[in-house]
């Protein structure tokens, strides 16, 4: 797994069946900002599921329609 911080990208290894340890992250800036998993494609259907989180501001889009499919936010 991939996390986005500080404008770049810092690999998270966890390739362990056993539950993951607790991450924590830096607050996000106060406004108008999230965090955002993207699955990453494979092949392989039997393969592990990959990921990236990274922080998105939602005034990016500039009023557009936002380029992704939402599966789930809490």
């Amino acid at each position: 797994m991939r996390q986005y911080i500080r404008g770049k990208w810092e690999e998270m290894k966890h390739k362990t069946s056993s539950p993951m340890p607790s991450l924590t992250y830096s607050p996000l800036p106060p406004v108008y900002t999230t965090r955002m998993v993207r699955l990453l494609p494979h092949e392989d259907k039997n393969a592990s599921i990959e990921c990236e989180i990274s922080i998105y501001g939602l005034s990016e889009a500039g009023g557009r329609e936002h380029l992704y499919e939402t599966l789930f936010y809490a």
